[in-house]
C-alpha cells in the first residue's frame, strides 16, 4: 500500500519545489522590496516609487501585477542623459 502513495508524494514534492523556486524568484523583485505606491491613473494601474511621476519611477499596467512588472523593468533601466 505504501508503494501506491509514492507517486502522490513525489507530485507534492515537485509542487513544493516549484513554489519555492517561484517565491525565491519573486522575493527580490524591486516592486517587492521597495513597495511602490499602487493606485489607478486614468484607465491603468500605476506603481510609483517617489513623490510624483516626474521625479520618481513608475510602472503602468492594466492590472496591479502588470504595473509591478513594468515598474521592475523601469527600475532596471539606465539613465539616458
Amino acid at each position: 500500500m505504501e508503494m501506491n502513495l509514492l507517486p502522490d508524494i513525489n507530485g507534492h514534492i515537485a509542487a513544493a519545489e516549484a513554489n519555492i523556486y517561484e517565491y525565491s524568484c519573486n522575493i527580490n523583485r524591486s516592486s517587492n522590496l521597495l513597495r511602490p505606491r499602487l493606485f489607478i491613473d486614468g484607465n491603468m494601474w500605476c506603481a510609483l516609487y517617489g513623490e510624483n511621476l516626474q521625479d520618481g519611477i513608475a510602472g503602468f499596467g492594466k492590472s496591479p501585477e502588470l504595473a509591478y512588472l513594468d515598474f521592475d523593468k523601469e527600475w532596471s533601466k539606465h539613465l539616458t542623459r
